[in-house]
């Protein structure tokens, strides 16, 4: 589910979702400024070079395998990850410590 449809039971946005969204938007922007060599605003094999982690980061996020990673797609993988990241967090706080 992509997670600007994340809602509460009454329609509301989830708060949650809204500050992943932000946080992801940030994100992405902190990326380009740091990797987008050509500043065409997407990611692609000439942009991260031989730098290995940047080279798996690419992979994971080109979800259309076409060697260039955009908005949408970076948005889509990191965010779901984030997303996910928290949710373990907030659940590990709500166990009591001797399931931990």
């Amino acid at each position: 589910a992509k997670l600007s449809k994340l809602e509460s039971a009454d329609g509301a946005s989830s708060e949650l979702a809204s500050a992943v969204l932000q946080a992801t938007k940030q994100a992405w922007s902190n990326v380009l400024s740091a990797a987008d060599r050509n500043h065409d605003g997407r990611l692609t094999r000439d942009d991260v070079g031989k730098d290995f982690q940047l080279q798996g980061s690419l992979d994971f996020h080109d979800l259309n395998e076409d060697d260039e990673v955009t908005e949408a797609e970076f948005k889509s993988g990191f965010g779901s990850w984030l997303m996910t990241e928290v949710l373990v967090m907030q659940e590990r706080k709500q166990k009591p410590k001797l399931l931990r």
